[in-house]
């Protein structure tokens, strides 16, 4: 992940050529069968792009993933497994509910590295060839601009991507949000209901008094939630007798 992208091209171009070092290992273990013009053909320049960026960029997730999956806590998998939850439950129910926020981030770094972090790969491997089959919207953008001399429509490219990028970022970002506000909330209302409950138990009323417990008997429980981090204490020399 660390090496430069154009270090990374320049190795695969010269292990993925139609004489290059894979044809040549094949040829030697009597698989020539196999050998292909791997940057040459219009049928498979494109994927092998596209493993080669894969194989650069797969170790940043590999990273993310292991330091999350070691800051789970066991108790978790120990309590599914308690409740009879076999291997596939394990990992539906608990282990990708805590790797959410983690292949979220990485879903968009992923999106905006496949739009706009590409150039690099297919200058130095394809220059967007055979053809146009690897072209890509950088690629385009780059030769409408500086070798046809059409600025107009590298501008106006240019701006497309950059709103399909930073609209998904965006839609992700406020997804995220929303969820972060709604598990708030949620505990908010938890231990509101859960102090409420307390008192009540332990004869100590409502805190609004008879209004609130009128509320409360009315099925509305919100009314009633203790003001958690917001009652003031009472200044000193003003305290009531």
């Amino acid at each position: 992940y660390l090496l430069p992208i154009t270090a990374v091209g320049l190795v695969f171009s010269y292990i993925f050529q139609l004489s290059g070092v894979l044809n040549d290992f094949l040829t030697a273990v009597g698989l020539e069968a196999l050998a292909q013009d791997w940057l040459g053909s219009t049928r498979l320049a494109l994927p092998t792009v596209m493993f080669v960026i894969v194989w650069k960029e797969v170790g940043f997730g590999v990273v993310l993933f292991l330091a999350r999956l070691m800051s789970v806590e066991e108790e978790l998998f120990d309590a599914a497994r308690v409740d009879g939850a076999n291997w596939w439950q394990l990992q539906r129910h608990v282990t990708v509910p805590q790797l959410a926020t983690v292949i979220e981030f990485f879903t968009v770094i992923s999106i905006i590295t496949v739009l706009s972090w590409v150039f690099g790969y297919v200058f130095v491997m394809t220059a967007g060839g055979p053809g146009n089959a690897t072209m890509v919207t950088e690629l385009y953008v780059y030769l409408m601009g500086f070798r046809y001399n059409q600025m107009n429509l590298a501008a106006a490219v240019s701006v497309l991507l950059l709103l399909v990028t930073g609209g998904h970022t965006m839609l992700v970002l406020v997804r995220g949000l929303g969820d972060y506000q709604l598990l708030g909330q949620t505990l908010d209302d938890a231990a509101g209901e859960a102090l409420d409950k307390g008192a009540k138990l332990l004869g100590l009323g409502y805190p609004g008094g008879p209004a609130m417990e009128k509320a409360a008997q009315g099925g509305n429980p919100r009314a009633v939630s203790f003001p958690i981090g917001r009652q003031k204490k009472p200044m000193a020399g003003n305290l009531d007798p």
